[in-house]
C-alpha cells in the first residue's frame, strides 16, 4: 500500500506489457499519486513464484461495480497460474468491499482466462493510436 509498492507493481506491469527496463518505471511512477485511493477501493496484488514477483493485477471498486487493469505478466513466467493467482486475489478484495459486478477490457492474449474465470463478453471496443510517425 505505500508508493514504492504501488510503483513496483506497475512497474512489474509495464515489463509484462513489453515496455521492457527504460520505460518500466516511469510508467509505474504515474500510479503513485493513487495510493491514497486504497481506503477508498484501490486493490493490487502481486504474484511471485520462487520469491520472484511475475504478475500483477489492479482493481478499483466504486459503489456495486469494480473495474479491473494493469493485468500482466512477464514473459518468462507466463502459463504458470500468476496472473490468475494475481486475479483471484484482487476480486476477492473487490467483492469483500461489496462490488456485485466487475468488469474489464481484455487483450486477446487474455481473453482465454478471463473466460475460464466465468467472465463473459459484453460488447467490443476499437481502439484507435497515433501511428508513430505523426507524434
Amino acid at each position: 500500500r505505500t508508493p514504492a509498492e504501488l510503483v513496483a507493481a506497475e512497474s512489474l506491469c509495464a515489463r509484462g506489457f513489453g515496455a521492457g527496463d527504460g520505460g518500466a518505471e516511469p510508467f509505474g511512477s504515474r500510479f503513485g499519486h493513487v495510493t491514497g485511493l486504497a481506503d477508498r477501493g484501490l486493490e493490487v496484488a502481486v504474484a511471485s513464484l520462487d520469491g520472484v514477483p511475475g504478475a500483477t493485477a489492479l482493481g478499483i471498486v466504486d459503489g456495486p461495480a469494480a473495474g479491473i487493469y494493469n493485468v500482466a505478466t512477464l514473459p518468462g513466467l507466463r502459463r504458470r497460474g500468476l496472473a490468475r493467482a494475481a486475479l483471484d486475489a484482487v476480486l476477492l478484495q473487490l467483492t469483500r468491499r461489496g462490488a456485485g459486478r466487475v468488469v474489464l477490457e481484455s487483450s486477446c492474449d487474455g481473453l482465454g482466462l478471463y473466460r475460464a474465470m466465468g467472465f463473459r463478453d459484453a460488447g467490443q471496443a476499437l481502439v484507435l493510436t497515433v501511428a508513430p510517425d505523426r507524434g
